[in-house]
């Protein structure tokens, strides 16, 4: 079973599409979507639709925070964010809100566990961007979970732990390079931002999870970044989402 994760796409069509492109064309079985569809892009309800006919083929889709504020709970969100929520909330469809109120904040599959933020308390959203929170993730795993697999953070990383007591080791993956997930160990993967990468580099990011492997490889995918800051501004959405895409910030 070989799964393509994809995560914070943030109503940017133009690189879901890209990263679903590029997973079928390297022969995935599965999808899982780890949250934040919306927020940001100005496409949340093409995004949606997608997400929907993924679901409805097999994909393991979980809820993140920007699905939270568009239905209605800011509480964190800086003032551009609160806008681009409330934008959305006219964008989406009936169906389209029912469907995100209806996720899951986590799932499992066999020794996997898939959520957006964190194993530790997911509905508070902890950014698992330190070894001290990768460790509070890692104690948090249910009896059984070798792997996690989250988004949120934007940045592709990977945290591993061979004992308890350990302070997890971190590195940054390179993409296309498979990293073989030793069963000494248990391990924290952030699959990266598809639509909103914030590592310095624009290109659409996106893991792939071999189980019979077990391994994991870190992709990048180049799509139309001019195009979607253009949407942006078309929207009349704050111009600082545009401005941050080429950027990869």
């Amino acid at each position: 079973m070989r799964i393509a994760v994809i995560t914070d796409i943030h109503g940017n069509h133009e690189a879901l599409q890209a990263c679903v492109r590029h997973a079928n064309r390297l022969g995935v079985d599965q999808f899982a979507l780890l949250g934040d569809f919306v927020g940001y892009g100005a496409e949340p309800q093409q995004v949606m639709d997608q997400v929907m006919r993924l679901q409805a083929r097999g994909a393991l889709v979980v809820r993140g925070n920007h699905e939270d504020g568009v239905l209605g709970s800011t509480a964190g969100f800086n003032p551009q964010a609160r806008v681009s929520a409330e934008w959305t909330r006219t964008q989406l469809t009936r169906d389209a809100l029912d469907f995100l109120a209806a996720l899951p904040l986590t799932l499992r599959q066999e020794w996997v566990l898939f959520a957006h933020a964190s194993a530790e308390q997911p509905e508070r959203w902890i950014y698992v961007d330190s070894t001290r929170n990768a460790a509070a993730c890692l104690d948090a795993y249910p009896a059984g979970v070798r792997l996690g697999v989250f988004g949120h953070v934007h940045r592709q990383m990977l945290f591993h732990r061979a004992g308890a007591d350990v302070t997890p080791g971190q590195f940054e993956p390179v993409p296309g390079a498979e990293v073989l997930l030793s069963r000494a160990r248990r391990w924290v993967a952030l699959a990266g931002s598809a639509g909103q990468p914030r590592d310095g580099n624009p290109a659409a990011a996106w893991l792939l999870l071999d189980l019979q492997r077990e391994a994991l490889t870190f992709h990048r995918v180049a799509y139309d970044v001019d195009l979607v800051a253009r949407q942006i501004v078309d929207a009349g959405l704050p111009v600082w989402f545009a401005q941050r895409l080429p950027l990869g910030a």
